[in-house]
């Protein structure tokens, strides 16, 4: 018989409760019908709180604990925090998906934490000297991937460069792209204008010889970009959380416009529950799955993150990207 995955879920570190997430965790089991098992990470008392849900006995048999005695909090220094907190959640579940006993993780903790405790842990795929996250924003008929949407904070255009290829093999791959379009996010769309990161990146972009994997075509201002002119849209994450967190607050500020106003139901309240369904951000160049949820991420964001690991799990994700790198190669 065919084993059920097993997800890990770090359940500390984040701005919500680790209560909460637990709650959302027997309730996603509880009403989603999946076969597969999730391993808890988390503080031993947090994890007793299970015995007090009313759905508990009925999921007990799809959940994993794992109690740990430390954790990593939002104001930690991201670096040291994963050198010295080794009993944290975070650090524990990236070492079990390191050595793959468990087959995905998500995580709502804080993001640099995150990104060091996977450089420490997961193998890198060969091509990749950084991990980049890529966020999925909710345009059109379907969402556009931003990378990197906050891995890093200073990136070469060599970094940005593989952000591309990465963002396209994986719109290929997971959404049936055939020949995706990748444009690079910047102040204006002339070649000659922004930083010289951008300058340089897009006279590389132009004649990469990666051209065969996308179709790069060109900068791309912000409010263009939510116009879906572009499957992947690329940038340092520095500049690329700052977009996707602006997305955010307008989408928030919006539906409390239209609720004050007593406007209903409209677009913006629309888009923003459909933000609300995309998954958390997926670290590309690493040979494991593993996502970054924001740190007070909703019940709907955490349920489609499980939802995401599990197609990407199913379809054979990690060994397609490999595959197709290894063409590219060739």
């Amino acid at each position: 018989m065919h084993k059920p995955p097993i997800i890990g879920i770090d359940l500390m570190g984040a701005d919500v409760a680790p209560e909460v997430l637990l709650t959302d965790v027997v309730q996603f089991l509880a009403t989603s019908g999946m076969s597969c098992q999730l391993m808890l990470f988390g503080d031993e008392k947090v994890l007793q709180e299970l015995e007090n849900h009313p759905d508990y006995f009925a999921v007990k048999p799809q959940l994993i604990l794992e109690a740990t005695t430390e954790t990593i909090e939002t104001d930690d220094s991201p670096a040291k925090a994963t050198f010295v907190k080794s009993d944290s959640s975070l650090c524990r579940a990236m070492k079990a998906l390191a050595s793959q006993r468990i087959a995905a993780l998500i995580s709502c903790c804080n993001t640099g934490a995150f990104i060091s405790a996977a450089v420490l842990s997961l193998p890198l795929l060969e091509i990749c000297s950084r991990p980049s996250l890529s966020a999925l924003i909710p345009v059109r008929k379907s969402p556009l991937a931003l990378v990197d949407a906050g891995a890093n904070v200073t990136s070469r255009d060599s970094h940005l460069i593989n952000f591309s290829l990465l963002g396209a093999l994986y719109k290929k791959i997971v959404d049936g792209v055939a020949l995706p379009k990748v444009g690079l996010l910047n102040i204006c769309r002339e070649a000659i204008k922004g930083r010289p990161i951008d300058k340089s990146c897009y006279q590389k972009l132009c004649h990469s010889r990666l051209a065969t994997a996308f179709h790069f075509i060109g900068n791309i201002e912000p409010p263009a970009a939510l116009k879906k002119p572009v499957d992947v849209l690329v940038s340092d994450g520095h500049s690329g959380n700052i977009f996707l967190k602006t997305i955010e607050g307008t989408l928030g500020f919006a539906c409390e416009i239209l609720e004050l106003l007593g406007l209903g139901y409209h677009q913006p309240q629309q888009q923003l529950k459909s933000y609300l369904r995309c998954p958390g951000a997926l670290l590309l160049g690493v040979k494991r799955i593993a996502m970054k949820c924001h740190g007070n991420a909703s019940k709907e964001t955490l349920s489609a993150s499980i939802n995401f690991a599990l197609k990407l799990l199913q379809e054979n994700f990690l060994t397609k990207i490999e595959h197709s790198l290894q063409q590219l190669r060739d």
